[in-house]
């Protein structure tokens, strides 16, 4: 098992063994598929803005090495701290509200986007093949989360939340020097954004950035697509 605790107090990530490094850059997607996920899962209520005062957003950037993404993680970053400002703002409150509605509930065609669902994105596809294969991959994943979420497997909050459950076994399988299973799962998290995630999260992002009418909700819909093509590039 690795030995975490030796390193916690190195305050140069230059000096990190490349194994840690590795470890860290998977910690900081976990973090950003898990508060991405919480956004598009949960209708902001004064909890959730209490909620967005505890994370330490600085720590996504150790997700990029690319420079565009690191700035653009930059952005995504000060608009979340200029939300913690407004938290006590019931206004606010109410204005994202409002919006989260208009953009992931679909409420009709006049007043938003087409809601987040893969099978309404992806040419062809249809509404059963989608949940099958979605199904069999949380399968794979052992994740069962999404009944609690109280929607569809193809929801992009839902595909988000397992995109985090699986950075966090990888975690737990470098943790522990499980190579083979780390590898499996590794392989998943992959092929999870090449099959799903990855083929229509854009095209979503684009129409629905067309209707966002907050600051937060619109950094949220940018950052989505470059977590998301970060991803994809470190694929390549």
């Amino acid at each position: 098992m690795k030995d975490l605790e030796m390193y916690s107090n190195l305050g140069n990530t230059n000096n990190l063994p490349e194994w840690l490094k590795f470890y860290l850059e998977i910690k900081s997607e976990m973090l950003i598929w898990a508060f991405l996920s919480k956004v598009y899962n949960e209708c902001p209520n004064e909890n959730f803005l209490m909620s967005i005062d505890d994370y330490e957003f600085a720590q996504f950037i150790g997700a990029f090495s690319d420079e565009s993404h690191k700035n653009d993680t930059t952005l995504f970053i000060q608009s979340m701290e200029k939300s913690k400002e407004k938290i006590a703002d019931s206004a606010f409150l109410i204005q994202m509200q409002k919006d989260w509605t208009k953009l992931f509930r679909g409420i009709s065609p006049e007043y938003g986007p087409m809601p987040p669902y893969e099978e309404l994105y992806i040419e062809h596809s249809t509404a059963s093949a989608t949940q099958k294969a979605l199904s069999e991959k949380y399968l794979l994943g052992n994740y069962n989360k999404y009944s609690d979420v109280k929607n569809r497997l193809d929801y992009i909050g839902v595909e988000l939340e397992f995109l985090s459950k699986l950075a966090y076994e990888q975690m737990r399988l470098l943790e522990n020097d499980k190579d083979i299973e780390f590898e499996k799962i590794r392989n998943l998290y992959f092929k999870f954004l090449q099959e799903h995630i990855g083929r229509w999260a854009d095209s979503f992002i684009v129409e629905a950035a067309k209707h966002a009418s907050t600051d937060f909700y619109q950094s949220v819909l940018v950052f989505t697509g470059v977590a998301i093509r970060n991803l994809i590039i470190k694929k390549i």
